[in-house]
């Protein structure tokens, strides 16, 4: 493949997110080489992602408007539309705050059905015994 790029890009290995459709469809992605103008994009071929889309990178808290230029084997390349803008940070930070209550109450609830289960192994085994 001829390269066409003027810029060089920096290889990277940046989780991200493909979002289309109003933010109601979603593929999650790789960013394996990125530039000022447009990044290289690891993303199974088997889905399908549009011309034009918002490219979410929590890492950076950024959201980039991008257009798919090229697709082949697993790779995207793509051309960054905007500067990015900047995904408040409190919604991260909400977010997160959310998903680790809901993680302790699930390893409550966990940890209880465990006791239970012993309970119950235990309650069996001295019936078979007796």
């Amino acid at each position: 493949m001829r390269e066409n790029r003027i810029e060089v890009r920096q290889k990277s290995f940046i989780g991200a997110r493909i979002v289309y459709d109003g933010g109601n469809s979603t593929v999650d992605c790789i960013i394996k080489e990125i530039s000022a103008s447009g990044m290289r994009l690891a993303v199974s071929e088997k889905l399908s992602i549009p011309d034009e889309f918002d490219l979410h990178v929590p890492r950076k808290g950024t959201m980039h408007r991008v257009r798919l230029v090229w697709r082949d084997s697993g790779m995207a390349g793509v051309e960054i539309l905007n500067d990015g803008s900047k995904v408040p940070a409190s919604d991260n930070e909400t977010e997160i705050r959310r998903l680790e209550r809901e993680n302790a109450m699930l390893r409550a609830e966990l940890n209880e059905v465990r006791a239970e289960l012993q309970k119950f192994t235990a309650n069996q085994g001295r019936a078979a015994a007796g």
